[in-house]
């Protein structure tokens, strides 16, 4: 219907920086409308981003357990565990679970902006992202 009436969905994209125990990495993210995810624990909104791009940050063990390892069978440690969210997902092929973390910041910067904005949110694992983006992220956060 968007062609036919002459809008065009046009792809706004993003710069999402996490940090977590003092390393960061910069991911390029796509404005996602269609992300709905929250934490249940907090009600957080949930950023889906490339396991790959986030490997510098996450520590050999939190990234075993964000790929579905169990937290006892890697040895996370009790600050670590703290962080990790189970997230529960619906799309249209079915219903599955994400593993995120909460990191101890997140950065968000729209396009063309020249500052960013610090946001609370739960970054979850996720493959597949396409258009050239590390990070799906929910349209309420980047206004």
């Amino acid at each position: 219907g968007g062609r036919f009436l002459g809008r065009s969905r046009a792809v706004r994209f993003c710069t999402v920086t996490v940090e977590l125990d003092e390393r960061s990495v910069t991911l390029r993210g796509i404005v996602d409308s269609g992300n709905l995810l929250r934490d249940p624990m907090g009600g957080r909104a949930v950023i889906c981003a490339e396991g790959t791009a986030l490997g510098k940050i996450l520590s050999p063990s939190l990234a075993a357990v964000m790929r579905g390892a169990s937290p006892e069978s890697v040895g996370l440690s009790s600050s670590e565990a703290r962080r990790v969210r189970v997230i529960p997902a619906g799309t249209a092929t079915g219903e599955g679970l994400l593993y995120g973390f909460l990191p101890d910041r997140i950065t968000i910067t729209a396009e063309g902006d020249t500052q960013g904005r610090e946001m609370d949110a739960v970054v979850a694992v996720t493959s597949g992202i396409t258009d050239g983006a590390e990070a799906l992220v929910p349209a309420e956060l980047v206004m």
